[in-house]
């Protein structure tokens, strides 16, 4: 797959300017345009390899698992439309050329197959974190996840990491922050090398549906209750995302 921009020279999102330069602008937007906030940090301070399972109810969702991040890039899955679909090209620009800078990898849904996840295993074997969303597509429902991400973590034998993201209005005045937004890592989970394959992977998806919901709950608690009980209608401003161990 072609990209137009194969020839610039920091066309590799491991560019630490370039991956620098986006995660500062779009952790200001967050901070700014949302009141940000991230539990269970300490879960993301590991550098080794591993898969993060990132929830995925609406579009700004990559962007705020790249922000909790704080410390390395985040490789994430994207779906083959925003790299194939003209509608997802303007002023002949591809918008999967744009995200490709940033390491986003496509992904086809229906059918993604093992030649999906040689970008993924690619970026685990160089060490670094994978971001995938197990839903598909946005969407609340928990029940029934798509076992990719599973998989990955069971042929590359990396930890499975969820980190669950949730939303919730406060204010509707332009000049104040419109959302709280707040984000649960939790304890990475493992396969059981007790299993066979088919069954581990299974297991793995299950128990990653279980904290999906059990977090999902708890993440929307804390928005619903800070948005409540604690005065968050601030005006817009620069700042730094409050993170939790």
């Amino acid at each position: 797959m072609a990209n137009k921009f194969e020839r610039l020279p920091y066309k590799d999102a491991s560019h630490q300017i370039l991956y620098g330069l986006a995660h500062f602008m779009v952790g200001q937007y967050l901070v700014i345009e949302y009141d940000t906030a991230v539990a269970g940090s300490r879960f993301l301070k590991d550098n080794g390899p591993r898969v993060d399972a990132i929830t995925h109810t609406r579009a700004i969702e990559p962007a705020v698992a790249a922000i909790a991040e704080e410390e390395r890039a985040l490789p994430t899955m994207a779906k083959i439309e925003l790299f194939e679909d003209p509608r997802y090209k303007k002023l002949g620009i591809q918008l999967g050329d744009i995200i490709e800078l940033v390491d986003a990898f496509p992904v086809r849904r229906e059918s993604p197959g093992h030649s999906s996840l040689r970008i993924p295993q690619r970026h685990l074997r160089e060490g670094k974190a994978v971001g995938m969303f197990a839903q598909g597509t946005r969407n609340y429902n928990f029940n029934s996840l798509y076992k990719g991400a599973a998989l990955l973590s069971y042929l590359e034998n990396v930890p499975l990491q969820p980190i669950v993201i949730a939303s919730q209005p406060i204010c509707h005045s332009g000049f104040q922050r419109q959302e709280i937004i707040r984000v649960i890592a939790s304890r990475p989970l493992r396969h059981n090398p007790d299993l066979r394959k088919r069954e581990a992977i299974d297991r793995l998806t299950d128990d990653l549906s279980l904290v999906f919901e059990r977090d999902f709950r708890r993440a929307r608690h804390w928005a619903n209750f800070d948005a409540q009980h604690n005065k968050m209608c601030r005006l817009k401003m620069p700042g730094r995302i409050r993170r939790y161990a």
